[in-house]
């Protein structure tokens, strides 16, 4: 058991706060440098390799929605909403069908997400993240919490393709199919 207190090791830490000279703010821009240019010898010349066909998607469905968002938890992104109340607005059933609507919509979602172009400039909501600084006693270690609705469309196609995922990989990925 670890107590969150200011001074425990791991604590959040305010972006005004100051460690040394530094503030917090400094120590998080200093971890991130500047963009550099595109690196030529990195891409791959040719054309890209066959997307899987979309029915490999169609198993993504509002059951699976909705046993991503029971395994789902955690805290809000920087929409303010935690996973539990996405799971109690998924699962509830005194929303009467909005929760089935509201699941299906979720899955139309993730199958267009996983099997069509998605201009990036439109998704910018649903990759933001939010930026938590911990103290580690020495140093800041930054933490960046992605939207709960992102994590459960993630595992919903995980759930889905997770068999094509482990054959894909084999014993290359360590943990590809771990449970």
């Amino acid at each position: 058991l670890r107590l969150d207190l200011p001074s425990a090791s791991g604590a959040p830490l305010n972006l005004d706060q100051h460690i040394g000279e530094d503030s917090v703010r400094d120590i998080l821009k200093a971890k991130h440098p500047p963009a550099e240019p595109l690196c030529k010898e990195a891409v791959i010349e040719g054309n890209p390799p066959q997307p899987p066909h979309p029915v490999r998607f169609e198993a993504v469905t509002r059951a699976l929605v909705r046993k991503a968002a029971l395994n789902t938890s955690g805290v809000a992104g920087p929409s303010g909403v935690a996973a539990d109340s996405w799971r109690q607005n998924l699962m509830c059933t005194s929303f009467t069908d909005a929760s089935d609507r509201l699941c299906d919509a979720i899955a139309a979602c993730a199958r267009r997400l996983a099997t069509s172009h998605v201009d990036p400039s439109t998704l910018e909501a649903y990759l933001a993240c939010r930026l938590i600084p911990l103290d580690k006693r020495p140093g800041v270690r930054p933490i960046g919490i992605c939207e709960v609705l992102r994590r459960i469309v993630g595992k919903a196609i995980l759930y889905a393709i997770g068999d094509d995922i482990r054959d894909a990989a084999g014993s290359l990925q360590l943990c590809a199919g771990h449970n």
